[in-house]
């Protein structure tokens, strides 16, 4: 079931991309990729919000009270603090050197710090409950 509904939102997904490019040459190559790509999570998606807890063997009854839930709690906390201090630092440093850079290559940037802090956060909090 979560394959088949997942198609549908992939192929809206698809559309608003070809729609995004419209004077790209082929948009249909656009709309397949984008479709093809974004069905798994349309899929994933469609099975979290179906799919009861009770019937999933071994699943905790309380996923918030977790040892997972509380090394993601740690996890967030120190990426916040990462991010919080490298945005400031980021900030004094581009405006006294005036350096320039483009948007989404700097905000690009800041995603893989946000993702690198969180994942190097989880597996210490991990290790050191471990």
């Amino acid at each position: 079931i979560s394959l088949v509904a997942g198609a549908p939102l992939a192929a809206g997904v698809g559309w608003l991309a070809m729609l995004a490019e419209s004077g790209h040459p082929s948009p249909w190559l656009i709309f397949w990729v984008t479709a093809i790509v974004t069905w798994p999570l349309g899929a994933g998606l469609v099975w979290a919000l179906l799919v009861d807890r009770s019937t999933l063997s071994g699943a905790p009854d309380d996923p918030d009270s977790s040892v997972e839930s509380r090394w993601y709690d740690t996890a967030a906390s120190g990426a916040f603090h990462v991010l919080i201090v490298s945005l400031g630092l980021g900030a004094a440093v581009f405006q006294f050197l005036k350096v320039d850079v483009a948007p989404p290559l700097l905000l690009g940037g800041y995603f893989v710090l946000a993702f690198a802090a969180f994942g190097i956060s989880y597996l210490f909090a991990k290790k050191m409950d471990a």
